[in-house]
């Protein structure tokens, strides 16, 4: 079989703003498997058009950015709709708004938990709300701010708590009977 090479010297192109090729040689033998690889508009798509001598090359590759740029912007918008929908979404994990984590020698439970109306409704002092012995309220985050609480501290919707406790369970159960149904539990 003779081999016949197919192939381009020194080809370059411009877009507005996009050097798509810049002095790319390639050749192809008859007879040889050959691949064409690269990143995302690297430019194989644009020689392979430059080779086979597809005239307006500029054009379909403004055609094919612009539908594909659409197609993107469709997916990025409707994919997680539908996947809603579908109820294919998870829930996301609660972040912890304090980042601190107790040395493993502490057993204790650690917890943070959004003060809301339900819990306002048992009143909004500190010192008025039922927290099973062995436990402690360490620190408020507010509007961005972080303090550490007295018993009269007046608590604010919103506020996020920071706890400690010997006894998780009856931590819990003492949620339970707030009405704090968003909330972390770290446990040593």
């Amino acid at each position: 079989m003779d081999k016949i090479t197919l192939g381009t010297r020194n080809v370059s192109i411009e877009f507005p703003g996009v050097k798509a090729l810049s002095n790319v040689d390639f050749e192809i033998e008859t007879g040889v498997i050959h691949a064409l690889m690269g990143a995302n508009g690297a430019g194989k798509s644009t020689l392979m058009k430059m080779i086979a001598g597809i005239e307006h090359a500029g054009m379909f590759f403004n055609i094919v950015f612009f539908i594909t740029i659409l197609s993107l912007l469709i997916q990025g918008t409707t994919v997680t709709q539908a996947a809603k929908w579908l109820d294919m979404v998870d829930e996301p994990e609660r972040k912890d708004e304090f980042g601190i984590e107790l040395p493993e020698e502490i057993k204790s439970a650690m917890s943070e938990i959004d003060i809301t109306p339900a819990v306002l409704s048992h009143g909004n002092k500190l010192m008025q709300l039922t927290l099973p012995d062995h436990t402690l309220a360490v620190m408020v985050k507010r509007e961005g701010r972080y303090f550490i609480p007295k018993g009269n501290t007046e608590l604010k919707e919103n506020d996020k708590l920071l706890m400690i406790s010997d006894n998780d369970e009856a931590l819990l159960q003492a949620y339970d009977s707030l009405g704090v149904k968003d909330y972390t539990m770290k446990k040593n």
